[in-house]
């Protein structure tokens, strides 16, 4: 929030800095304050793409395995689409979950949250009463930030987070228990563009009442424009660097891929003059 230009964020940053007492001025503490900032986001953008490209590497690899599959989330939370710094589109697991029927469903690990650690008791560092309110509201803000993203990927694939809970065995019985029982319905979609574009799914049921639907938020469509462009920019070294990254994504996948392009050519020869060979 401070790297994003909150001032209520800095101003709490910097109260909490000059109660631990080693900094005396405003201006030397906002200075720290920022530069943990920007080293607090770097590692959690670091931390956050690190997890994303993991959960998406997994949703596709589970393509091969037949029937609905189901993904377990267990974090304290992470960030995702709040800074420009992480270059990725959250999109991108819905849609591999999409392709490959899987349901995420989110477990939030810090269970009940209490006070922040500035206003507890037994801290040292106390902070002014006046600057109280601030910290535990820029505090609940951060730890809502932190369960946004773990709660859009769950909803996005039709799944749910399990949050406020210290009981981290009966969060687990209620995903399981989610998956006993489900619809799986096909649908043709009714725009044909090929242009990448996200196209969002959405179920109603007009003439039932009480029921909540779940289900995926959509895919991304074939771009047969982008496919076009880079065609001839394709050099010796890009797709050597193509191949490489589908060979690694193949030896990480969970499951044998299949569906791999293979070419084969069948040529007749003999070795001793008398029986014939296919090679």
């Amino acid at each position: 929030m401070i790297e994003a230009g909150d001032p209520i964020a800095l101003d709490a940053a910097i109260q909490q800095i000059l109660a631990i007492g080693i900094i005396k001025d405003a201006g030397t503490a906002e200075r720290e304050a920022r530069m943990r900032a920007r080293n607090v986001l770097a590692e959690a953008v670091h931390n956050s793409r690190l997890t994303l490209e993991v959960l998406e590497s997994l949703c596709r690899g589970l393509s091969g395995v037949t029937g609905r599959k189901a993904v377990f989330l267990v974090s304290d939370g992470f960030i995702a689409g709040l800074h420009a710094g992480l270059g990725f589109d959250i999109r991108r697991i819905a849609d591999a979950a999409t392709r490959a029927g899987v349901v995420v469903y989110s477990l939030d690990t810090r269970g009940l949250i209490g006070l922040p650690d500035a206003m507890r008791a037994e801290s040292l560092n106390v902070i002014m009463p006046q600057f109280g309110a601030v910290v535990e509201a820029v505090t609940r803000r951060s730890e809502e930030g932190m369960r946004t993203a773990m709660n859009a990927i769950a909803v996005g694939t039709g799944g749910f987070l399990v949050d406020s809970t210290n009981d981290l065995r009966a969060g687990l019985v209620t995903m399981a228990k989610d998956t006993e029982a489900y619809y799986l319905i096909a649908y043709e979609p009714t725009n044909p563009k090929r242009d990448g574009a996200f196209r969002r799914i959405e179920v109603k049921l007009p003439k039932v009442r009480g029921a909540k639907v779940r289900t995926r938020s959509g895919y991304f469509a074939a771009d047969d424009s982008r496919l076009q462009a880079s065609a001839p920019a394709v050099d010796g070294t890009r797709l050597d660097e193509q191949r490489r990254a589908e060979m690694g994504a193949a030896l990480r996948a969970p499951t044998p891929l299949t569906g791999l392009p293979v070419r084969l050519a069948a040529d007749f020869g003999s070795r001793d003059g008398a029986a014939s060979q296919v090679v």
